[in-house]
């Protein structure tokens, strides 16, 4: 609020008279207050060039309200939300310990280009995309030696599943694609 003050002395003051040159400032005050541009609209007329500005005070009052809060769902049936919180938690941490794990240099430069070799490349993303789209009948995520670093193990997982079926295709009785 007060940047906006000050941008609206200089155009009173007669310092800034261009609209272009004005709009260039109010655009540098959104860049720099992104948190405000939602609640407030900055216009600025013709001629004479007057910045005027409307805060959105109920769109405030409903964010302030909001702030701070979590809206979780879960398909587990039977949790307190006390039970749900914790195990939340708990595997926000795992996911950090992970995460650090992963930005370690060896990992990060090394290992990638040592599976790349085999046209193999390694993501966090492999094994809840697998689960999501095949119906998982075995899995098991073990850490195996590397060769030529008897001291190193290196995580894999074993992945064994099933086609889900997709429902609009449980009824279709159209062939699919022939192969020669």
């Amino acid at each position: 609020m007060e940047a906006l003050k000050r941008l609206e002395k200089q155009v009173v003051s007669g310092r800034l008279k261009k609209r272009d040159k004005i709009l260039e400032r109010v655009g540098r005050l959104k860049e720099r207050f992104p948190k405000a541009r939602p609640f407030v609209t900055i216009t600025v007329s013709e001629s004479p060039c007057q910045l005027q500005w409307i805060w959105d005070v109920p769109k405030f009052k409903a964010a302030l309200a909001r702030d701070g809060v979590s809206l979780m769902s879960t398909n587990h049936d039977g949790w307190t939300p006390t039970e749900f919180w914790e195990t939340y938690m708990q595997l926000t941490t795992v996911e950090n310990a992970f995460r650090v794990f992963k930005s370690h240099l060896l990992t990060r430069s090394f290992l990638p280009v040592w599976f790349a070799a085999d046209n193999v490349y390694p993501s966090a993303d492999h094994v809840p995309y697998l689960h999501r789209h095949f119906k998982p009948i075995h899995f098991q995520e073990c850490r195996g030696k590397l060769p030529y670093f008897p001291i190193m193990r290196m995580p894999y997982y074993i992945f064994l599943g099933e086609r889900a079926v997709i429902p609009h295709e449980a009824g279709s009785c159209s062939p699919g694609p022939e192969t020669p």
